[in-house]
């Protein structure tokens, strides 16, 4: 057995908030361009990981 632990990867998989979101794209300026998901603060479904 190796010592390593898959905690030890060092990118195993992408963060939730990595990925571009209505916010970032359209900024705060044009909210009325944001998908409904992303006016209520929950799971953007425009820009999906």
């Amino acid at each position: 057995m190796s010592p390593k632990t898959a905690g030890s990867v060092p990118f195993p998989r992408k963060i939730r908030s990595e990925g571009k979101k209505c916010r970032k794209v359209y900024g705060m300026e044009n909210r009325d361009l944001w998908c409904t998901q992303c006016r209520w603060k929950k799971a953007c479904s425009r820009f999906l990981d």
